[in-house]
């Protein structure tokens, strides 16, 4: 049974699987549940970027996501895991070149350049009491 939400009655979720949110009251799908656009303006397109060594070129996107990860509160330590998985080829192979304690000293290198340039640790939008 189908009320005029489309939602499963009883349960309230929406037909063809459960939300993955609400808004204003409405059930939001996933993504995959989407009918397909063919001229949808958002599909991932992979680019090379050129560099005369690949090493550079390896390290500069592991400088990247490492940036990335500690603006988004990740810790040295969970950073220190991510090379360690194969599953992150942009960090792994890193690790697998230069060994951990390199992997270390890249890690703090790359929280010290975030700090000097004013980006980490974040400053509070909002004054605290009195500031």
């Amino acid at each position: 049974m189908t009320n005029r939400t489309g939602s499963n009655g009883r349960s309230g979720r929406p037909v063809g699987g459960a939300p993955v949110g609400w808004f204003n009251g409405q059930p939001i799908s996933h993504p995959s549940e989407k009918p397909v656009d063919i001229e949808d303006p958002f599909d991932p397109e992979a680019m090379r970027v050129p560099f005369d060594n690949p090493e550079e070129g390896l390290l500069e996107a592991a400088r990247c996501y490492v940036e990335e990860y500690i603006t988004m509160g990740y810790t040295d330590s969970m950073l220190f895991q991510m090379f360690r998985k194969p599953f992150y080829m942009g960090l792994h192979p890193v690790y697998k070149m230069k060994g951990s304690d390199y992997v270390h000293d890249f890690i703090g290198e790359r929280r010290e350049k975030l700090a000097e340039a004013g980006v980490y640790p974040r400053r509070r939008s909002t004054p605290q009491r009195g500031e």
